[in-house]
């Protein structure tokens, strides 16, 4: 069997997990919602793992039966793989408290701020924006671990007050807020993601887990509802 059949069959093993994990995992995680950088690093991701099936074969000169070839190529990117969706996986859904590979930040917004001395109620039949939260800005070393590693921005967690059916209850939450904490909180409408028909109200988006931990129990302890929680878009986009 010559070199060039044998690299043939490798890629053919190499392709079976790739494909596998690119269904069952990568399509939510990596590709949903990506950017052009985000493609690109997850692509040379890709052929990374080609290239090691390769490299597993040429050390193996002795395989010869058309099946182990196939078996060799499923090996390293099956072995790689699977490292690269635990640490993923750990760092993706990980306790604050865990050691964890810090993903760089971008500036979040807390829409928290000293409550001023006079406040005012904002006008009656005032417009209530609805953003598509699931749409958030990276840089490109987010984009590129992300592509490469699959994990998440450390800042994609948002406080959220209330989960609404109805836009128009969502609007009445906002303008509650609004007329209760005038100039402390600055609460917007985050957009049904997954057709999940929930309407959002969030105080803070683009936060680590630490700053959103903190704003929400600032929220709490002002007076807010005390079941608000914590929710990152990036994690609801692939089921998380």
């Amino acid at each position: 069997m010559d070199v060039k059949t044998r690299f043939f069959i490798g890629c053919l093993g190499a392709l079976s997990p790739i494909l596998l994990n690119l269904l069952a995992f990568d399509i939510s995680l990596i590709l949903q919602q990506s950017t052009p950088l985000t493609v690109i690093s997850y692509i040379i991701r890709q052929l990374a793992l080609c290239a090691a099936a390769c490299i597993v074969i040429y050390l193996c000169p002795d395989a010869k039966k058309p099946l182990t070839i196939f078996q060799l190529g499923v090996a390293a990117p099956a072995f790689l793989i699977g490292l690269i969706n635990g640490v993923s996986q750990s760092q993706n859904v990980r306790l604050p408290s865990r050691a964890s590979i810090q993903m760089p930040a971008i500036v979040g917004s807390a829409y928290a701020q000293p409550a001023p001395s006079s406040a005012s109620s904002p006008p009656t039949g005032e417009q209530v924006p609805v953003s598509d939260c699931s749409m958030r800005g990276s840089t490109p070393v987010q984009q590129i671990i992300r592509g490469t590693l699959g994990i998440l921005p450390e800042d994609r967690w948002f406080v959220v007050t209330s989960s609404n059916l109805q836009l128009q209850t969502a609007i009445d939450d906002v303008q509650d807020i609004k007329r209760r904490y005038a100039g402390k909180f600055q609460p917007k409408i985050c957009a049904p993601i997954r057709g999940d028909n929930r309407y959002r109200v969030v105080i803070g988006e683009n936060l680590t887990y630490e700053a959103a931990s903190k704003l929400r129990d600032e929220a709490i302890a002002a007076g807010l509802s005390r079941d608000s929680w914590l929710w990152s878009p990036l994690q609801a986009l692939f089921g998380g």
